[in-house]
């Protein structure tokens, strides 16, 4: 884009009086019977001069310029800086890998990232300087509780932006003294973002009650091969080498899931001791 005053000579903040001075006293010295040079050199200067006047003497055409002035230099920054951020890639692997990270739980936080790391130059830093941007972001987004940092920091990375708004707002009004109240009203009001979520950041019992499968804990058989329990805290502890974890048996949506995670080859069981 042409700068208009550079074709004038007077800088950018030259106010309407000064703007239309230079352009009569340019008008008058390439005027064909004064200019003592190339004909056409000073015919193309005179349109280029009129039409600089043309958009400059209007306050409001003048203002639509240096707007359209501020947002090419915008973008023009914007592309050198992903260019400089791709060359520091190849560099850097691994900076791709924690700005996809960031990115997921915000474009913003992403772009603040990626400009502090070319800034400041401190490439093998970047997984501090991430995990410290992420920690603040938490806390400025979800308050000092780091449980619902946790929640909301995991909605975001699910891509669940509903549920982290929500929750937001209600750290905002009711602070974290009350985040267990907060936790279950989400869990009442987003029941499947909330089960992926609390599932993920081991909350369960937040969950709503009686939308899973209800197990006492004690001790259980399957037919005549193997056994488990279902200990107070609700993981299952199976007595026969099934090599899987202990796992909260609400984290599976029925019965019959449960059994087939544990391979146990049967879903006929009975508590044999409830009390057990």
């Amino acid at each position: 884009m042409k700068d208009y005053y550079a074709t004038l000579g007077v800088p950018s903040n030259a106010s309407q009086d000064i703007i239309q001075s230079a352009y009569r006293a340019l008008i008058k010295a390439f005027h064909p019977d004064v200019f003592k040079g190339d004909r056409n050199f000073a015919e193309r200067r005179l349109k280029e001069i009129l039409h600089a006047y043309e958009i400059l003497k209007d306050p409001e055409s003048r203002r639509k310029y240096e707007e359209s002035i501020k947002h090419d230099e915008t973008f023009t920054s914007e592309s050198d800086e992903k260019n400089n951020w791709n060359r520091a890639c190849e560099f850097f692997p691994y900076l791709r890998k924690l700005d996809e990270e960031i990115a997921l739980i915000s474009k913003d936080l992403s772009l603040k990232f990626r400009q502090k790391i070319l800034h400041q130059k401190k490439f093998s830093e970047a997984r501090v300087l991430k995990d410290a941007l992420v920690a603040e972001f938490a806390e400025r987004r979800f308050g000092h509780s780091e449980v619902l940092q946790l929640t909301g920091l995991t909605a975001l990375k699910f891509g669940l932006r509903d549920f982290a708004l929500e929750l937001n707002h209600a750290c905002k009004i009711l602070g974290n003294a009350n985040a267990d109240t907060i936790l279950e009203r989400l869990a009442n009001k987003f029941p499947a973002d909330s089960e992926r979520i609390y599932l993920d950041c081991g909350l369960m019992d937040f969950l709503q009650k009686g939308k899973c499968f209800e197990l006492s804990p004690g001790l259980y058989i399957l037919g005549d091969k193997a056994k488990f329990r279902i200990l107070p805290n609700r993981y299952v502890s199976v007595y026969y080498d099934s090599g899987k974890a202990l796992e909260d048996y609400r984290f599976f949506s029925s019965l019959p899931e449960m059994l087939r995670f544990y391979d146990s080859g049967s879903q006929q069981i009975a508590p044999l001791n409830s009390g057990d």
